[in-house]
């Protein structure tokens, strides 16, 4: 069986429409991606696990996924969505007119405001595919989740936008070389720390304990999370599944265990919304950037910022439309 399963992997490398779609770094190691796709296969996976412990020179080390390189200073970083504001030119403020009605995205935007908590964040634990994490910042967005924490010892992740759908622009993201500093910057704000994990005591994600502020950490499917955050857990958690497949994608699980838990957390009143002063400031960084770029439309956006719009109604999320792009 683990041969065929090889064999089906030398296959699926060899399909030219495959290749096509590596990465550059991927293409200047085929037989390195090779490796990272067998360890994907049932019990030939943990042999060349085995293999590489005993022997790591004698095998490519797997590439993980295409990063941007480090380049600040320590080992964090962070972008809010208010900073991203300021690498554009200023505009002038244009008031409305009187029975002026406000412009539709501005009312969605104050419907996101709304929504917006700091109560719950995912922390994503060296990942290993980009898509995977660029799929769980547009899902945390959708959920109305203003932080994103992102660990990967390479450097920081690129994002894909035909994936994100540019949801990071509305977001706060924090990245880390290092489990322990997200550790440190997390337990500072007071979150505690669950581990999607099947480690002894881990208990159903139905059965997670809700609390005022929670930051879910995820790992990716090939190695799990750190021992750093194993070690720092308040708890673990796992989705019970019931079919023949034992575990879903990260990024699904992701979408998962978060609505769950922003659900239950909305339910018990524990949900906190932001602050007055962070969605003022969110309001004079959001305005302007639904513009898309026009200087005299973000003046007239920006001429709403103090007029107290109400929120348009709350969305229906839907499945994507046929053709459009998905994580793998």
């Amino acid at each position: 069986m683990a041969g065929e399963h090889l064999a089906e992997v030398e296959k699926i490398c060899a399909e030219a429409w495959e290749r096509g779609t590596w990465k550059s770094r991927q293409s200047r190691s085929i037989e390195a991606e090779m490796v990272r796709r067998t360890l994907d296969v049932p019990v030939l996976g943990d042999l060349l696990r085995t293999a590489l412990a005993l022997v790591p020179s004698s095998v490519p080390e797997p590439p993980d996924l295409d990063q941007e390189h480090w380049s600040e200073p320590g080992q964090t970083a962070s972008l809010s969505s208010t900073a991203r504001a300021g690498g554009r030119p200023a505009v002038a403020n244009i008031p409305p007119s009187a029975n002026e009605e406000p412009p539709a995205r501005i009312r969605a935007a104050e419907r996101a405001l709304q929504e917006r908590s700091r109560s719950l964040v995912v922390v994503l634990d060296d990942l290993v595919g980009a898509r995977n994490a660029s799929a769980v910042v547009r899902t945390a967005e959708a959920l109305g989740l203003q932080e994103v924490h992102i660990v990967q010892r390479e450097g920081r992740v690129a994002l894909e936008r035909t994936v994100t759908m540019l949801a990071e622009r509305w977001l706060d993201l924090f990245w880390y070389q290092r489990a322990e500093e997200a550790i440190s910057s997390l337990c500072e704000a007071g979150y505690s720390i669950w581990v999607a994990d099947y480690a002894p005591g881990a208990v159903p994600l139905s059965e997670v304990p809700i609390s005022s502020r929670m930051a879910l950490v995820l790992g990716s499917e090939q190695r799990g999370v750190s021992t750093a955050m194993r070690d720092a857990a308040d708890g673990f958690f796992y989705m019970p599944t019931a079919g023949f497949t034992s575990y879903v994608n990260v990024s699904v699980m992701a979408g998962i265990a978060l609505y769950d838990i922003d659900s239950r957390m909305r339910v018990s009143g524990v949900r906190q919304p932001l602050e007055a002063s962070e969605q003022s400031a969110l309001r004079e960084a959001w305005y302007p950037a639904l513009a898309r770029g026009d200087r005299e439309r973000a003046a007239r956006y920006l001429g709403w910022v103090n007029q107290g719009v109400a929120p348009a109604q709350p969305k229906r999320a839907s499945a994507e439309r046929p053709g459009s792009s998905t994580d793998g």
